[in-house]
C-alpha cells in the first residue's frame, strides 16, 4: 500500500492510496487558480480522525510518500 505522509504545523497527517505526485497535482492546481484548499487527511494512530487542512500561499507543507516494506 502507498500513503502520503503530510507534515503540517509540527504534525504528521496521512493521506491512503495515494501517492506523491498526485497530491502535489491537487495542490498545484487549487494554487494555480488562486484558491486556497481544504486538503482532506487521516489524524492519528488506531482510531483515525478525518482532518481538512487549509492550503494557501505561506503555508508550509512537507509531503513523504511512504510504501510498505514488503512492496519495495
Amino acid at each position: 500500500m502507498i500513503r502520503v505522509d503530510v507534515h503540517y504545523g509540527g504534525l504528521t497527517y496521512t493521506i491512503p492510496n495515494t501517492n506523491r505526485e498526485a497530491v502535489k497535482a491537487q495542490i498545484h492546481a487549487a494554487l494555480h487558480d488562486g484558491e486556497p484548499l481544504w486538503l482532506e487527511v487521516n489524524f492519528g494512530a488506531g482510531s483515525v480522525l478525518r482532518t481538512d487542512l487549509l492550503v494557501a500561499p505561506g503555508i508550509p507543507v512537507g509531503l513523504a510518500e511512504i510504501t510498505d516494506s514488503d512492496e519495495a
